[in-house]
């Protein structure tokens, strides 16, 4: 597993000082990305853990979602959260962008979507996720899984 490491280590050394003496030149400016502020709903039948894909297997636990309770996070474009669910399983991943501050797991019950809160947030999401009415652009600002 750890075959390669010392090259690979002198390679991203390199690289790493190349990029300091630029940035103590001048040439590479702040990122320009700013955050974002987004609210992810969880319409669920269960408590998620949540966990930011930081490119690890696990992921970093950031935190937790109630059921019909709301996450809120300052995050970046692309940044990609999984949730699971009590049981340790996966239910899916949600991926940040600019254009979308509202993100909703919804309801697995048909039961649940009748609820009043989870109307409330639907009827929300066409002004903080303007985005989700296309239906060309819509998939990605729902739950997916790999």
């Amino acid at each position: 597993m750890n075959s390669g490491l010392p090259e690979c280590r002198a390679v991203y050394e390199e690289q790493f000082d190349a990029m300091l003496s630029a940035r103590i030149k001048g040439s590479v400016s702040k990122r320009k990305d700013s955050s974002i502020h987004v609210e992810i709903w969880n319409f669920s039948p269960s408590k998620l853990q949540v966990f930011w894909q930081d490119g690890s297997d696990e992921g970093i636990d950031v935190g937790e979602i109630a059921i019909n309770s709301v996450y809120e996070t300052e995050t970046y474009r692309t940044h990609t959260f999984a949730f699971f669910d009590e049981d340790g399983r996966r239910i899916g991943k949600l991926t940040m962008y600019p254009e979308c501050k509202l993100y909703i797991i919804h309801p697995m019950d048909p039961k649940a979507e009748s609820s009043a809160k989870y109307h409330e947030v639907l009827n929300g999401r066409h002004e903080h996720c303007p985005g989700h009415t296309d239906e060309a652009t819509k998939w990605k600002y729902e739950l997916w899984d790999d």
